[in-house]
């Protein structure tokens, strides 16, 4: 938190995002703007509880939350060091598939083998204001990775769905 304003995500600092990447576009500097959406990872922290049947997320469960593998990223990543002219003066923004916490909750379900519910909480009940940013973002708004555009695209990546990644859990 910096002067009361959220230091992360796409929730935060939205102007000074949109000057810095216009300064590239403006410049003569080659880039290429990786914009990872919320990982697969995020939930292990939860773990425990998952394993004890209740999936908690601060987002209602039938809203759609794109999301990345840890792995996707590093493999896009070594896509563009492998082939920076391809990825030259982009922004891609990634995710390997977008379920809802309902559908989180059935297939972590299934891989461990137990019934598992996926419960909302509301965002503004956070104390942590860049948290409950963060939230506020991904239920109104969330991210607009073009998830299909990337699976055509870069087939190459191999990309993980949320059921693939659960399964590694087991």
């Amino acid at each position: 938190m910096s002067n009361g304003v959220p230091v992360y995500g796409p929730h935060a600092y939205p102007s000074q995002t949109a000057v810095t990447e216009r300064l590239l576009r403006e410049s003569s500097v080659s880039y290429t703007i990786v914009g990872p959406t919320y990982f697969y990872d995020n939930l292990l922290g939860g773990l425990d509880g998952i394993r004890g049947g209740r999936l908690d997320l601060l987002l209602p469960v039938d809203t759609p939350l794109q999301q990345l593998s840890r792995r996707d990223l590093g493999r896009f990543v070594a896509l563009v060091f492998d082939d920076p002219d391809r990825f030259a003066r982009t922004r891609i923004d990634l995710a390997s598939d977008d379920p809802t916490p309902r559908r989180m909750a059935e297939v972590l379900g299934e891989v461990l083998g137990t019934p598992v519910q996926a419960h909302a909480s509301d965002a503004d009940a956070i104390a942590s204001p860049d948290m409950r940013a963060m939230f506020r973002f991904l239920t109104d708004t969330g991210y607009d990775a073009n998830i299909g555009e990337l699976r055509r695209l870069y087939p190459e990546v191999g990309w993980q769905s949320f059921a693939d990644w659960a399964a590694e859990l087991a």
